[in-house]
């Protein structure tokens, strides 16, 4: 899968007039995770026009919205993130609060799951770039397995072949004795 991660939030920048324009984010691949990131956009400050949410999505493999609630979590005592996760309001927005000096990460991670549980990859770095209002668009989509399409088997060889060819003279020998019966072709 290409990189999720749209170029702006790929390293930190500022326009000419200092507004920002690029944030700098990371995904943290989650062993087992029913769910990947599938987009990161930043809304830069004339793009967000004043506000400072993560507006999320979570779709199953055709891109169907799940329903399912993203968590917005930061750094814990033990493992990154852990004991954190505040689910999003019923339309999986997140208000972002928390200003950060880049070239700091942002405090704040997204993911999908119960807390303490992420079923999902993590996408970490998100709050405000030296407290300037910037956005963020995200999205999880559900993980597909991919499935070789099944390969035909290869043709009868040797001592298959031949018990091949015996079996099918004794089909037609029954078929020719019976022809009221299913016949073999």
């Amino acid at each position: 899968m290409a990189n999720p991660l749209a170029p702006n939030c790929q390293a930190f920048s500022l326009s000419p007039d200092g507004k920002v324009t690029g944030i700098e984010l990371g995904i943290t691949k989650v062993e087992g995770a029913l769910y990947e990131v599938y987009s990161v956009r930043l809304r830069d400050e004339v793009a967000a026009v004043g506000q400072t949410i993560a507006a999320c999505s979570v779709v199953d493999h055709n891109g169907i919205n799940t329903g399912l609630q993203v968590r917005l979590a930061w750094p814990g005592k033990g493992p990154i993130f852990d004991d954190s996760g505040l689910p999003g309001n019923p339309n999986n927005t997140h208000m972002v609060a928390n200003g950060f000096t880049p070239p700091n990460l942002g405090p704040l991670a997204l993911y999908v799951g119960a807390f303490n549980a992420p079923i999902s990859d993590i996408v970490y770095g998100i709050g405000l770039p030296l407290k300037h209002h910037v956005s963020f668009d995200v999205v999880f989509r559900e993980k597909v397995t991919v499935v070789d399409p099944p390969v035909d088997p290869p043709p009868p060889t040797g001592d298959d072949a031949a018990r091949i060819a015996k079996f099918e003279t004794w089909a037609k020998a029954v078929s020719a004795k019976y022809p009221g019966m299913p016949q073999y072709v």
